[in-house]
């Protein structure tokens, strides 16, 4: 209950009317005490209950701790449901709540887990109102499994992604989400916890409001700390940022987590080639195939050739896109000449941005089946800057193929953070299917996962001069002259593995050192990373070839022999092989003709 003397209510209360916050008087009515560590001033909970929420809404913490926000619910007439993932706290919230007021709410107060909240029914909150722990700063529990307060910043901004996705599922279109955070540092520099969690927040669907700075009044700036911020030239952090989310206006499978908006160069460039938005769907057949008014009603065709008139060809359906709809854009860009230039080009880029929209659902439909397929675990927290380059290269991407290829990126780097660098991305968003097909077969004879060997019979595969020049503008591979250098030791052996199907085993039986070279291309660091997630499958007969375009550049100083991997183990630094030497095959195939 609560203490004698004690006022009930808040004497003189005000609400804030600015986005910097100072409380130096944390606030002490009804049962509020600072006993409980960490826990926000109730000067916050009841100024985001007061302005986001009314009377016999329903409030949420998710993180109730010491029973801050359901005591300010209790007093100002909010229904309230309080969860948190440790026993203790919850008794102590409870008996927070042991006092009489004016109102009588309903309040539930549960043990539960904030990144599941399955006992809370899809829009049924008005009001969430939570001061989740700031990582591992302050531990609330020494080993309570799923405890975010044991969480390094890492794994904590990881989980933090499903809070934010139950945080919007469970909240009411247009209702408003509170979260207060804190930064921290490490090693000397400061960690952004809080705005990395609000991006979080964001890219599950919120709309940021107010970004709030709450000042810091009751931190020890004397002692330890105040002397080694002198010593180590470091500034006490004296704030923290309560940020207000607003859960936009999206119908039920609208919303898609990592979501980007289109930024306005985007449409500069929609404006500075008109006609070219209709190559981003149909491909570039679309210049050839399709003509444009000019204002004296003469027609011009794109291609600079005979006049196709409206003679657009391709297999709309399979783009996602009628043809009914195709032409009504064209349509409307025939007349931007004219008083609807405005309305014109609002609807293509319209156009333009519902089907970008489209392409991402694609993709992490697709990242989600292989996450599944392959059972991968999602092995530590990925960068937001990376996700936010990721979505904005793979918008355009609407060809079925390139699709695959983007999830597949996208389940290796959620599985595997820093498998793909910004350059990588910016590599395969100019890529096409015949191009990355190109690679593959690149990759596919590739020695060590990184050198092409040399010779005439790549143009025999079909991987000529041109197909490499294109591989090179790519950044996919260096054409300049580069060599293989080996050194095998006295009676000793080497292996040099292509695409982990296939060994060369040099075999130096003489009692000197050999030292020899070959001509080959370099795969580049962005080749090396997409190699991961390439299909690769190397042919018996090319293996052949290598083998032989090795042994002739080495003048048979060496025995070469090439064999069948059997397998891999100890994370490819050991294998087994097939004892029959592939080579021989040749020779044979050779006598036989």
């Amino acid at each position: 209950m609560a203490k004698k003397n004690i006022p009930l209510q808040p004497e003189n209360f005000e609400l804030e009317t600015n986005t910097v916050w100072a409380f130096p008087d944390r606030g002490k009515w009804a049962t509020h005490d600072a006993k409980y560590r960490g826990n926000w001033s109730p000067y916050i909970p009841r100024n985001v209950i007061l302005r986001y929420s009314k009377e016999n809404d329903t409030v949420l913490d998710q993180f109730v701790g010491g029973g801050t926000t359901a005591v300010e619910a209790k007093l100002t007439g909010r229904n309230f449901i309080g969860v948190d993932i440790n026993p203790s706290a919850l008794e102590i919230t409870k008996s927070k709540l042991n006092f009489e007021c004016e109102f009588n709410p309903t309040i539930n107060i549960m043990q539960g887990d904030a990144r599941n909240l399955s006992s809370i029914a899809d829009d049924s909150i008005d009001l969430i109102c939570t001061h989740p722990p700031y990582a591992d700063i302050i531990h609330y529990s020494e080993d309570i499994d799923g405890d975010m307060s044991l969480m390094p910043i890492k794994d904590f901004l990881f989980e933090i992604g499903k809070v934010a996705d139950e945080c919007y599922r469970v909240l009411k279109k247009d209702k408003f989400c509170a979260v207060l955070m804190g930064d921290t540092r490490k090693k000397g520099m400061v960690q952004p916890l809080a705005f990395e969690t609000m991006r979080i927040f964001e890219m599950a669907g919120f709309k940021t409001k107010e970004i709030i700075i709450k000042e810091q009044h009751n931190f020890k700036a004397t002692g330890y700390w105040k002397t080694n911020s002198v010593k180590f030239n470091f500034l006490l952090l004296a704030h923290e940022y309560l940020f207000a989310l607003k859960k936009g206006a999206y119908t039920k499978g609208e919303k898609m987590s990592f979501f980007k908006e289109f930024n306005f160069d985007t449409l500069l460039a929609l404006i500075s080639c008109i006609v070219g938005i209709i190559a981003l769907f149909i491909g570039g057949t679309a210049y050839k195939n399709c003509s444009i008014k000019n204002k004296n009603d003469s027609t011009k065709n794109l291609n600079g050739g005979i006049d196709n008139s409206i003679n657009i060809n391709g297999d709309f359906s399979s783009q996602g896109i009628t043809e009914e709809t195709l032409l009504s854009v064209v349509d409307d860009m025939r007349d931007m000449t004219n008083t609807s230039f405005s309305s014109s080009i609002d609807k293509a880029y319209k156009f333009f941005e519902k089907k970008c929209d489209e392409n991402l659902h694609q993709i992490i439909d697709e990242t989600k089946k292989i996450i599944t397929s392959q059972k991968l675990s999602i092995a530590g927290y990925t960068k937001i800057d990376w996700i936010q380059v990721y979505f904005e290269s793979a918008k355009n991407t609407s060809d079925i193929f390139m699709q695959q290829i983007w999830a597949k990126v996208l389940a290796k780097e959620l599985a595997s953070p820093n498998s793909f660098c910004y350059k990588t991305l910016d590599v395969l968003k100019n890529m096409s299917e015949n191009e990355f097909k190109i690679f593959e077969f690149l990759c596919s004879i590739g020695i060590n996962n990184g050198t092409v060997v040399k010779g005439e019979y790549l143009n025999s595969c079909g991987l000529n001069w041109i197909c490499l020049q294109k591989l090179r503008e790519y950044g996919l591979v260096s054409l300049d002259d580069s060599q293989q250098q080996i050194s095998i030791a006295p009676n000793e052996q080497i292996l040099q593995i292509i695409n982990n199907k296939f060994v060369l085993v040099f075999k130096n039986q003489t009692n000197e050192q050999l030292d020899f070279h070959f001509q080959c291309y370099m795969l580049t660091n962005a080749a090396t990373e997409l190699l991961s997630i390439a299909s690769v499958e190397t042919d018996e007969q090319i293996a052949i070839k290598i083998a032989s375009e090795i042994k002739q550049a080495i003048s048979n100083r060496c025995i070469v022999t090439l064999h069948k991997i059997n397998c891999l183990y100890d994370n490819g630094r050991k294998l087994n092989y097939d004892v029959e030497d592939l080579c021989l095959k040749e020779t044979s195939n050779d006598k036989n003709i």
